[in-house]
């Protein structure tokens, strides 16, 4: 930002006492004085709001990157809580091969009507981890 010292403000008194007339010299001096502290309070003012900005952009990620930690727990918590795909075919295999064969009668059309055929069961679609 803009900076004077009292190497400049001695420069624009001496210039004001060339150019401007004595007897308003005092009134110029003083606008100048105030112009400079509004400049100063406008500086003071943008530097307070660019630090809420950033604590406000700094409070936005860590919003951000803990809703996500939660959504990708949440996400391999329920993945790991549903049955691997590869189990629902063999359990299916396993009640086939249980059927009670030592009866003579012909049971095979009856078994086949209650137990699904483990070609026709499609299994759940497996769910991505990453996020």
């Amino acid at each position: 930002m803009i900076s004077f010292g009292i190497f400049e403000l001695v420069m624009i008194a001496v210039m004001g006492v060339i150019f401007v007339p004595p007897h308003k010299l005092p009134e110029l001096m003083r606008g100048l004085g105030r112009f400079l502290g509004q400049l100063r309070q406008y500086q003071r003012e943008l530097r307070r709001m660019m630090n809420h900005f950033d604590a406000w952009q700094d409070h936005c990620k860590s919003e951000v990157h803990t809703t996500g930690t939660t959504v990708r727990r949440e996400l391999e918590r329920a993945a790991h809580e549903m049955a691997p795909a590869d189990s629902i075919p063999l359990v299916v295999e396993e009640d086939v091969n249980n059927v009670d064969d030592t009866d003579d009668t012909d049971d095979t059309d009856q078994a086949d009507k209650t137990v699904p055929d483990a070609a026709n069961i499609q299994p759940p679609p497996k769910m991505s981890t990453e996020v």
